[in-house]
């Protein structure tokens, strides 16, 4: 004996069957499931006719409805189905006569209003998308599903609510995010489109009169452009990815060309995403959700794989039945497929003595500006030699509000040698209030190695009003090697720009020195220390 397809409904109001108030009373369900935007909903239309409604019991707004759409013999003999709605807070009741008919109605939400109304004025600071969703889904109790690549987020202000933030931040980075009563879920929408359809659909499933299809192609995004100033960093980031005649410009807030690229393609995907959309319905489906893919055949050049934005069924007397509304699946942008560039601040010149240039302040930083270096730091090693202090108050002096920043480490050798004739003496007396000035980042090359190894009290001095000022200290000391050079870097001598083969560099290096490797005019050591950058 053939068992015909039967349905049956089992809804809840706050976990107590519905049934319970309704009865036999209800005339329709209706649930849609939403991929993106929207959160999914329920209606139930209810027979009122016996006005029991009106002078008994009525749900009430901010209730909890849960639903479950059970079917039998709806694909094979013997076969139960079971559709979970899910949960749903009621927020919608209507009453209307001729037909005398209650309308109720529940959105997926969570029961906590604050969520979704309460404005909050938040600072995020070194944390990341994943990280951001998992604590505000905490605050209300709620799980929390994250389904996509995480990313960086470096400071970024909140002002609103918690609903609105954190959907905004996953839609700047190409992620969706589905709100449900208990849940929060986040998605990547392109990598779900790369996924295989679930179910395919032939043309002559698909219910008469309710197919569709319509696109605007020629609003289909070929490629875009980003761009980004960062007042704070001085910096601009740039990137751009396809061409073609019809491309889109962002600029907004970016921490590098990564980032950049990923909003960007971010943007385009969302853009073109529906510029192809399909909607047709069958006689009930129990196995699609939105946010899955399926295939359609039978309809020649439409065939193909769609995207699924939105389910919506619907248990009448008359059965149930399935509507889709579907986006068809282009290309899409990847950020690796992204070109780009950053202007950096400038090249940082770590060791010059400005003064060996010959000209002024002014006219040395008219020269190298335009080739890229933006800072420098320098030794006033020969001017302090002739002007003791003065000459080095003069270099402080006359490179303020240049375009390139000069910074100093003060000279450690004046005299260069004993046995120099100089027009100064200085102690670590003579320079230690220099320290205080700002731009004044530590002591400079201690050539007097052999005064570093031998412990000479006025070298030591100095070394140690260096540290004690919490100052750097630059070393020179080419060759230097065994337990001179221990003592050398014992003593807080952190960097040497003296190296010019690979065994001297590389025995201060295990020992903790920084390199600096010389390409100028009277030094050329790049070549043969590159290799130092892949050991």
């Amino acid at each position: 004996m053939i068992k015909t397809r039967r349905l049956a409904l089992d809804v809840r109001y706050n976990s107590y069957p519905f049934a319970g108030q309704v009865g036999g009373d209800i005339e329709s369900l209706t649930y849609t499931d939403s991929a993106a935007d929207n959160s999914d909903s329920i209606n139930i239309t209810i027979n009122a006719q016996d006005r029991k409604w009106l002078l008994g019991w009525m749900p009430e707004k901010g209730a909890t409805l849960r639903a479950r759409i059970l079917g039998y013999n709806w694909e094979r003999q013997g076969q139960r189905s079971i559709m979970e709605c899910g949960l749903f807070v009621l927020d919608d009741v209507s009453f209307s006569d001729a037909p005398t008919t209650l309308q109720v109605g529940g959105v997926s939400k969570p029961s906590d209003s604050d969520f979704s109304e309460l404005e909050r004025d938040v600072i995020w600071k070194n944390t990341s998308i994943k990280r951001i969703g998992a604590k505000i889904a905490a605050r209300y109790g709620l799980a929390f599903t994250y389904d996509a690549d995480d990313y960086d987020i470096e400071c970024d202000e909140q002002d609103g609510t918690d609903s609105s933030y954190y959907n905004g931040l996953c839609k700047k980075y190409g992620l969706i995010l589905k709100v449900y009563a208990r849940r929060l879920w986040v998605y990547d929408r392109e990598k779900y489109k790369a996924k295989r359809a679930v179910r395919t659909f032939d043309r002559s499933q698909i219910r008469p009169g309710s197919f569709g299809y319509t696109t605007t192609l020629s609003g289909t995004y070929t490629g875009g452009y980003f761009n980004y100033t960062d007042a704070d960093k001085d910096i601009d980031i740039e990137c751009s990815v396809g061409g073609g005649s019809h491309t889109k410009s962002v600029n907004r807030r970016a921490t590098s060309v990564y980032d950049a690229s990923v909003q960007l393609c971010a943007e385009l995907n969302s853009a073109n995403h529906g510029t192809v959309k399909l909607r047709f319905g069958v006689d009930g489906d129990w196995r699609v959700s939105a946010g899955n893919c399926i295939a359609l055949t039978g309809f020649g050049n439409l065939n193909g794989k769609y995207f699924v934005d939105k389910v919506t069924h619907k248990v009448t007397n008359s059965g149930l039945t399935t509507d889709f509304e579907c986006s068809g699946i282009g290309p899409a942008f990847h950020s690796w497929d992204v070109g780009g560039k950053i202007v950096l601040p400038g090249f940082v010149d770590a060791h010059i003595h400005l003064e060996s240039s010959l000209v002024s302040p002014t006219e040395f930083a008219k020269a190298v500006l335009p080739h890229g270096t933006t800072t420098v730091i320098t030794d006033p090693h020969e001017i302090a030699n002739v002007m003791g202090t003065d000459g080095i108050e003069y270099m402080l002096q006359a490179t303020e509000d240049l375009p390139v920043d000069v910074r100093f480490m003060l000279p450690s050798c004046v005299p260069a040698t004993p046995l120099d004739e100089s027009g100064a003496n200085l102690d670590y007396r003579a320079i230690d209030s220099f320290y205080d000035h700002p731009r004044v980042q530590g002591l400079a090359e201690m050539m007097n190695y052999v005064g570093v190894v031998n412990g000479d009290g006025q070298v030591v001095e100095k070394i140690v009003a260096s540290q004690a000022h919490h100052k750097k200290i630059d070393g020179h000391a080419p060759g230097l090697s065994g337990k001179d050079l221990n003592a050398y870097i014992a003593a807080g001598v952190y960097s040497d720009h003296e190296c010019s083969d690979m065994e001297d560099a590389m025995n201060k290096l295990r020992l903790g020195q920084y390199i600096m490797i010389r390409e100028g005019t009277a030094a050329r050591n790049l070549e043969a220390l590159m290799p130092l950058l892949h050991s």
